[in-house]
């Protein structure tokens, strides 16, 4: 339920955070590192300051544990996957929905933007990775990418790779040149 911030320097130096009502699950840091996301069991994402260590807000979202978050490049928006079909993209000052990738047919728990922001890319239970506009929510690519469930992804830093890691094995996916 609590979330601790250790300063590497001086590990005696930690923090802790309680808000959550149950585990916390996932945790990600805005791309300045000024704030980070922390989700739940409980159903919430909690936004806090990272440098006061103070709640900025909650996002609350299902009946369902958050799996895993993802912050866009200019940490506007919070890419949520909560244990369903839906990944929910949110406008974290607004603390609005703004986009939902729900054209899932398996459990999302595992996203990653592209490094420019434009798109998204989500994996999970049916062995698939799927690539999203971020702009207009709309399906760029579907891979069937392993036997088992995809655990992991993560963008190269130019964003013409993407790897995948799954129990079934890992894997490294490459745009064509148009």
């Amino acid at each position: 339920n609590v979330v601790h911030i250790v300063d590497t320097k001086n590990v005696s130096d930690a923090s802790a955070l309680a808000g959550h009502r149950r585990e916390v699950t996932a945790l990600a840091w805005s791309p300045d590192g000024q704030r980070f996301a922390s989700g739940s069991r409980d159903c919430s994402v909690r936004i806090w300051d990272a440098e006061k260590c103070r709640e900025l807000g909650t996002l609350t979202h299902t009946s369902r544990t958050t799996e895993d978050l993802a912050w866009s490049p200019d940490g506007r928006w919070l890419a949520v996957a909560d244990g369903e079909k839906i990944v929910r993209l949110w406008d974290v000052h607004s603390r609005q929905v703004v986009r939902t990738l729900d054209d899932h047919y398996f459990q999302v728990t595992a996203l990653a933007w592209s490094p420019g922001g434009a798109e998204i890319a989500t994996a999970g239970a049916a062995s698939h990775i799927c690539v999203w506009s971020a702009l207009d929510g709309r399906e760029i690519a579907n891979i069937h990418a392993h036997a088992r469930n995809v655990w992991s992804i993560d963008w190269s830093p130019g964003g013409r790779r993407l790897a995948s890691a799954s129990a079934s094995g890992r894997g490294v996916w490459s745009r064509r040149r148009s």
